[in-house]
This record gives structure tokens, sequence and C-alpha cells, in this order.
């Protein structure tokens, strides 16, 4: 090749490199705007009504013993929980849980619990209080949770974390999964 030709398939290998990157960075940018339309899309997909339904659920925590009954001894242990729960159309929660917390059986039903309405970023509140029944009315909670959809309907898997009040708060992660569309 002569010099001129190398000169100008450099030019043209050039325009075209640079032509493609452009069109890639065009495509990009219009996908990444077209992002959080999808996904306020994805939210709309779901609210109390097509949340409700039978649930089952694990539970891992920390928590301060004496947060539970004043009479248990203050400091920190392990707690697991299992349980089922039913969900109506208006996001009202009742059920039930058997609960260990560091080492001490307890049953309890939920009372005064809730999921709430999706909000934007495709997340969801919770409440639940639990009334502990070997310690008679006494009620825990209301501890607020945030929850998100981890799977697709019919069976809705649902990731709920507790949040926290402060250093030394009580923390938890659950995990529930639709097992009936009644409730």
């Amino acid at each position: 090749m002569t010099e001129d030709r190398v000169g100008a398939f450099q030019t043209t290998h050039r325009k075209e490199t640079v032509m493609k990157r452009s069109l890639s960075m065009s495509i990009l940018g219009g996908l990444l705007l077209l992002a959080p339309l999808a996904r306020a899309q994805e939210c709309r997909s779901f609210d109390p009504w097509t949340l409700a339904g039978t649930y089952t659920f694990t539970a891992t925590a920390w928590q301060d013993l004496s947060e539970i009954n004043p009479a248990l001894p203050k400091g920190y242990a392990p707690v697991t929980i299992i349980g089922a729960f039913a969900v109506n159309f208006s996001g009202a929660l009742n059920g039930w849980a058997l609960v260990n917390a560091g080492g001490l059986q307890m049953s309890a039903q939920f009372v005064n619990s809730s999921f709430g309405e999706p909000r934007t970023d495709c997340s969801f509140p919770v409440t639940l209080s639990m009334k502990i029944n070997e310690f008679g009315d006494v009620v825990t909670g209301p501890y607020s949770y945030v929850g998100v959809v981890t799977s697709k309907a019919p069976v809705w898997e649902i990731a709920f974390m507790m949040l926290g009040t402060g250093p030394g708060s009580h923390v938890e992660m659950d995990h529930a999964r639709r097992i009936s569309m009644q409730h």
C-alpha cells in the first residue's frame, strides 16, 4: 500500500470507530433514561390487594431480652422465629409465631400489624406487634420494617428487615413465602 492509501484507511477506520462508540453511547444513554420507567412499572404491579394471602416465614434476630419482658435478663441474645401470617386486601396482618429468644421458648400472636402501600423505590412498610402468650397481655412493638418482593406472583416471596431505632436496638431479618392466596 502506498502511504496515501494507508493514511486514508486509518482515517476511515478511526471515523468508523468514533461513530460506533457514539452510537453505543447513545443507545446506552437511552436505556439508562428508560430504566426508571421500567422499574416504576414493576412497583405498580403489587399493592396490599395483590400481596393478600397466607404466608409462612422464618426470621433471625438479636434482641435485648429485657425488651421482650422487663423480668428477663438485660442483654442481647440470638432470636429465631418461625410462623405463619395472613394479609387481607387492606394490608392488615394476623398470625402466629414460635420464638426462641436466647433459649427461652415462646409463642406469640401478631396484633395491630400491617403491610403498607408500595413506595416509589419498590419497598413497602411493614409494622409488626406481637402478643407473647407466656406473658399474658404483654405486647411487644410496634416494630417498623421495610419489605421488598423478591419473586413474581402468584408465589410471592418477601424479604423484610427491621429498621433500627439507634445503636443497641433490636435487629432482625425475615423471609416469607406465600403458600395460599386465601387470607
